[in-house]
């Protein structure tokens, strides 16, 4: 358990929601990140999210403000058996867009794209994984908020600037790799994706 105090050994545990209320609970979130739910931006290629939105006025002068916001997104990734959890918290968004879900959950999909990637975790979205195809673009851009999305050598069902398998882009031609994402699979095993 987290403990906001210095410990010589950790406090002990305890659970405070049963399993299969938090196992529910999990996949009643992972619907907020399809094409149904406020939270699309929060996808990340391969992996399944499941996470909430939330918008919320600030406090102001005898109420609330009709022009200020803190804009929220909170998602755990993979959804099945989560490695990490994070919270995306955009105070006063100035740029017009002030919905959790238009602000906050793309700063979560770049961040986590990047975290599978340096933490080696293996996709999860199997159904989407075995029709994915593998896009090598050389793109100057954006490689490092989204380094697995095809940029810069990464690998991804589709680039960060939305090119599909086998497409040309403005920043160089596609390489067709159709045997990467088995090889991909194959070459993994346990829940840390440690290389067999």
């Amino acid at each position: 358990p987290v403990s906001f105090l210095r410990l010589a050994n950790p406090p002990p545990g305890r659970r405070i929601l049963p399993e299969k209320i938090a196992d529910e609970l999990r996949v009643m979130l992972e619907s907020v990140v399809t094409d149904a739910g406020t939270g699309t931006l929060a996808r990340v290629v391969n992996y399944r999210v499941s996470g909430k939105t939330g918008t919320a006025r600030k406090a102001d002068d005898g109420g609330y403000s009709d022009t200020r916001y803190t804009s929220v997104f909170c998602g755990m990734i993979p959804a099945e058996h989560p490695r990490l959890v994070a919270v995306v918290v955009i105070n006063d968004p100035s740029e017009g867009d002030y919905y959790g879900g238009l602000v906050s959950a793309p700063v979560f999909s770049s961040v986590m794209t990047g975290a599978m990637r340096i933490l080696d975790v293996p996709p999860d979205d199997v159904a989407l994984q075995k029709t994915a195809a593998v896009v090598h673009v050389s793109c100057p851009v954006n490689n490092l908020m989204n380094p697995i999305a095809g940029c810069g050598g990464g690998q991804g069902a589709a680039t960060s600037h939305g090119h599909r398998y086998g497409e040309e882009s403005q920043h160089g031609p596609a390489r067709q790799d159709a045997a990467r994402p088995q090889a991909y699979l194959q070459g993994r095993s346990g829940p840390g994706g440690a290389r067999s």
